[in-house]
């Protein structure tokens, strides 16, 4: 594999990420056009005076000044997406592309692919193409599928990205706050996820107790048995009762 190929695959899933963290799932588009672009970019200017010494730190200056150019043209962006940030901090809207939000904003993509009104099969195409770098026709020959059927797929799929995006988007929401706290279990274990979710105290929500018998689940059933019990109480339909109540013969 060349060394653009390899970049390609390794650093493109951060990049979108980022953006998206940035832009809101909704621009994920926009995001794929500004990662493309880049690679573009380098492909072009490597070719022409080789491999800088440092590819990645070039692909994340040339990335973020390409970031920085489009908020400045789009007014739409100052008006949706930094409209509730400091004037200084608009003057200079710069990618933040450390490692800890690189994991963080993976993270946030993964979880996002993954929402449950998204089919599987889409849910697989998208982790292939963003997440893995896939072209289409490597993923259309991975569905043993055509082009066309599998950009149909993504497209609806980054449709209910975009309605995804909403949640994700607003200052404070329950469900973002404990679709956050089940990523993270998946992503660090179940004990740093316990001590997120009991700041939270969201106490009249039977899907906040429901996790957290989850995460205690293995760990301390007889606490577990507790936070599914609260969560039957509150719980509003027949069909979240009985979900809950096989959880808790389980234990």
């Amino acid at each position: 594999m060349q060394p653009i190929q390899h970049l390609f695959r390794t650093e493109y899933r951060k990049i979108i990420s980022v953006l998206c963290k940035r832009f809101g799932f909704a621009q994920i588009k926009i995001a794929e056009d500004i990662a493309s672009d880049t690679f573009l970019a380098a492909a072009q200017s490597w070719g022409l005076k080789g491999m800088p010494a440092n590819p990645v730190a070039w692909l994340y200056h040339v990335i973020n000044n390409k970031a920085i150019n489009y908020l400045k043209r789009h007014q739409v962006f100052e008006n949706k997406v930094v409209k509730e940030l400091s004037e200084e901090e608009i003057n200079t809207p710069e990618l933040d592309l450390s490692p800890q939000n690189i994991i963080d904003s993976q993270l946030q993509m993964m979880f996002a692919i993954c929402h449950p009104s998204i089919p599987v099969e889409a849910q697989v195409g998208l982790a292939l193409r963003i997440l893995c770098g896939f072209g289409i026709e490597e993923i259309a020959d991975a569905f043993l599928t055509n082009k066309e059927t599998i950009n149909k797929r993504l497209y609806r799929a980054e449709n209910i990205l975009q309605l995804y995006n909403r949640l994700l988007q607003i200052q404070y929401s329950p469900v973002a706050a404990l679709n956050r706290t089940y990523a993270l279990a998946k992503a660090n274990g179940k004990q740093k996820a316990i001590a997120e979710a009991e700041k939270l105290r969201l106490n009249d929500n039977q899907f906040y107790f429901t996790l957290l018998g989850e995460l205690y689940t293995g760990i301390d059933n007889q606490k577990a048995k507790i936070h599914f019990d609260t969560a039957l109480s509150l719980a509003k339909t027949q069909n979240d009762k009985q979900v809950i109540q096989k959880k808790i013969g389980k234990l």
